[in-house]
């Protein structure tokens, strides 16, 4: 089940569940990532692209541009 159903599950349930998978999904390692991914894109004036390029050649953990996106998506759908 992708995770904006989920979401929408939980907040059929009542409020708190949001509330709290809201909360969990931001002390997720793949929103940390996503953040890590955003604030060093900003810091160095380079594209998100050449970011995730860049992080792939180190071996660092990364994201795909499509999963940074679709991130993107979920986050301004749920409110974060």
């Amino acid at each position: 089940m992708m995770l904006q159903e989920k979401m929408e599950r939980l907040g059929k349930e009542g409020y708190a569940f949001r509330a709290d998978a809201t909360e969990q999904w931001k002390h997720s390692e793949v929103f940390a990532l996503y953040l890590a991914v955003a604030r060093e894109s900003l810091l160095h004036g380079r594209s998100v692209a050449d970011t995730l390029a860049a992080a792939a050649r180190d071996g660092k953990p990364t994201l795909s541009v499509e999963e940074f996106t679709l991130l993107g998506q979920f986050n301004r759908w749920a409110g974060i």
